[in-house]
């Protein structure tokens, strides 16, 4: 479905499309009605398929540097890191609770003291994760290598009028809504309308029973054969690229 279709089937949907002027379902309340049910529907659909909002993002190994800032635009979790500590190889870096870390971290030789690199350990602390390791962190290109998910595309007022499918990515860095929930979205944000009025409008089957549908979608969505590779960016002010 494109954004035109879409907001036409809004409109059609809960008996605003105007024959002439203006609708009283607004451009700004169909917007704010689909960023509020993607932010609801994106980690589900990332629970039954990670992959599905995936994108790989790569920085700048400093040297002698072990705290790095998490993507600003990642949805709820990192999926894998990967790290070139030798220069040339890449390695998985295995996860670790940092409250199950037991050890001195304070100071460069604690840590290379009671770390190895077989294998790096990694742990995440608010908007950022550490890196540990019995070697030093030397200087390498792209030497760090992050598998994550990202929230889809924040709709503007400006994409109604466009006849690109939802699902395309508009950007390396701002991916598009999952097609196969599509219908889910158009309901949720009817519903949100209908909901939203002084004198609330009656809901349709699809509606009411949204859940149930979401659901389904999901169950349809899970193991399906797909292939979205997408590239990703740290934030700007750490001279991160994708």
């Amino acid at each position: 479905m494109n954004y035109v279709t879409f907001t036409r089937n809004a409109r059609t949907l809960t008996r605003t499309q105007p024959s002439s002027g203006s609708s009283i379902f607004t451009d700004q309340m169909i917007v704010d009605f689909v960023n509020l049910s993607i932010e609801e529907l994106a980690g589900d659909i990332v629970k039954a398929d990670e992959s599905a909002l995936q994108m790989t993002a790569y920085t700048n190994l400093v040297a002698d540097q072990r705290v790095y800032e998490l993507p600003s635009n990642m949805l709820n979790r990192m999926v894998k890191l990967e790290i070139k500590l030798n220069g040339t190889n890449w390695s998985k870096a295995e996860e670790v609770d940092f409250n199950r870390i037991d050890t001195p971290v304070t100071t460069e030789t604690d840590i290379r003291a009671n770390f190895n690199d077989d294998p790096v350990l990694f742990s995440l602390y608010r908007q950022s994760f550490n890196i540990w390791s019995g070697s030093p962190i030397i200087s390498v290109s792209q030497g760090l290598r992050l598998y994550y998910n990202i929230n889809p595309h924040t709709w503007v007022t400006g994409d109604l009028v466009s006849t690109n499918d939802i699902s395309l990515d508009l950007t390396a860095t701002d991916v598009g809504f999952p097609s196969e929930f599509h219908p889910v979205l158009l309901y949720k944000v009817t519903r949100r309308y209908k909901t939203s009025r002084d004198k609330p409008i009656p809901l349709d089957y699809e509606e009411q029973n949204i859940d149930l549908l979401f659901q389904q979608a999901l169950s349809n969505y899970r193991n399906a054969n797909r292939d979205r590779k997408t590239a990703g960016a740290f934030p700007k002010d750490y001279g991160y690229s994708y």
